[in-house]
């Protein structure tokens, strides 16, 4: 089988066999790119498989998602080097169908019912390192390529500069992007290979960026307390909810992201009569990030952010409303 993922896929199949005493039989369903089927025996429809080299607690809603898409009837499964006792409940109840390297595992086709957790990981279950281009200053590098696709094409320091990275930086992020099979070299040139499967990844990472750039969780007794909020007066731009329905004109917004500078943060709470969230209180959530993007790189419509990050933002939510909003911005924004 020649398959990027070949050894993850095997060190899955022959620990769900080991478990269960169930045969799963692979098989390249195209050798383009890379995607595999796995037969399992007694006849049932075979299963695509969905490889995610990590799965991590910040990465499990956009998983989630998209394990959720029509795929024309076909059934899927996720396949991981391990899946923790904690996400495989989430996967469960989410209807997610998975395997790991350690011999985890939910299947329920009938007749066929199996639901395995609590196997530690094995030397087969390590997850794989994300690499430079998905840590911190590669996940910035890669939003500025997916705003500004012409920017592949330019020289390092205008990359490290639109990206807001340090020069240094930037060769190795693309060198992973490369051997990743995103990008591909054609003589001089940097060209997208696989740009649709990068921006699904970026947004499974965003968290990443959001938890670095996070200023705080705040509040409103008023429902309605943006609209009477002017946020280009504190050099900023709405994000979340507020964003989606502007965008799509089909989500009634109740929660609210603001990309705002983290010196304007008083002002905006001030003027919007705004107070500290607690965690495991109920109501309005009002997330309040700083930009981690350089000056004029990344602009929406008018004060919104871009859509990609709209997107992000639904997504990761796991909220079912703004599932179908974020589908819809994809629709008309990113695909």
């Amino acid at each position: 089988m020649a398959l990027k993922n070949e050894t993850l896929v095997n060190a899955a199949v022959a620990a769900f066999g080991k478990q269960t005493g169930l045969s799963i039989y692979p098989e390249i369903k195209n050798p383009e790119s890379g995607s595999v089927q796995l037969f399992l025996e007694g006849g049932h429809e075979p299963f695509e498989a969905y490889v995610k080299a990590t799965l991590t607690k910040q990465n499990l809603s956009s998983v989630i998602y998209e394990m959720s898409q029509e795929s024309y009837g076909t059934l899927k499964v996720l396949v991981a080097p391990y899946i923790n006792p904690n996400l495989m409940e989430e996967l469960r109840e989410a209807k997610v169908f998975c395997l790991d390297a350690a011999g985890n595992a939910f299947i329920q086709k009938l007749p066929l019912y199996v639901f395995i957790k609590g196997n530690k990981p094995t030397g087969e279950a390590t997850a794989t390192k994300k690499g430079r281009a998905f840590q911190y200053a590669g996940l910035k590098v890669v939003f500025a390529l997916l705003q500004n696709p012409n920017l592949l094409h330019r020289a390092y320091r205008e990359i490290a500069e639109k990206s807001g990275v340090a020069l240094g930086s930037i060769g190795g992020v693309l060198d992973a992007l490369v051997h990743q099979g995103y990008i591909r070299v054609a003589g001089k040139e940097r060209i997208f290979q696989d740009r649709k499967g990068l921006l699904q990844r970026w947004v499974e990472e965003y968290p990443v960026l959001k938890q670095k750039h996070f200023i705080g969780s705040f509040t409103s007794d008023n429902p309605h307390w943006w609209k009477e909020v002017d946020i280009a007066n504190f050099e900023g731009v709405w994000g979340g909810e507020i964003a989606a329905d502007a965008y799509t004109n089909y989500l009634q917004a109740k929660d609210a992201v603001v990309f705002i500078p983290e010196e304007q943060k008083s002002s905006l709470l001030k003027s919007a009569r705004l107070k500290k969230r607690k965690a495991d209180k109920e109501g309005i959530c009002i997330d309040l990030i700083e930009p981690f993007w350089a000056e004029g790189t990344a602009s929406g419509e008018g004060d919104l952010a871009p859509p990609l990050l709209v997107y992000a933002d639904l997504i990761h939510s796991r909220d079912a409303r703004n599932l179908d909003t974020a589908k819809r911005i994809y629709e008309q924004y990113l695909d």
